[in-house]
């Protein structure tokens, strides 16, 4: 998800370093307390890993069926949004 990061998200990026928690060969792992505006082209379904914050780290707690993004590009960071149900709901796509 790098395509179209300017100056100023790449800054902001760079900031996410403090909030690393883990990673893994995929994915770096952040704590929960941004969120991200992303566009994309369309919705699919597949099949993901369940993680579960425990307020220190991530651990896996089965898989489900979640709607993924193709081709994701990476926005904004929405400052006025908290990483809650309410300010994140699968109703915003």
């Amino acid at each position: 998800m790098a395509s179209g990061i300017d100056l100023k998200l790449r800054r902001e990026l760079y900031r996410l370093i403090d909030l690393k928690v883990q990673e893994d060969s995929k994915t770096i792992y952040i704590k929960p307390l941004i969120v991200a505006k992303i566009v994309y082209q369309e919705t699919y379904e597949a099949d993901r890993p369940l993680l579960k914050w425990d307020g220190s780290k991530y651990s896996s707690v089965g898989s489900t069926r979640f709607l993924s993004l193709r081709s994701p590009r990476l926005v904004d960071f929405r400052k006025d949004k908290k990483p809650t149900p309410e300010d994140i709901g699968v109703n915003q796509l």
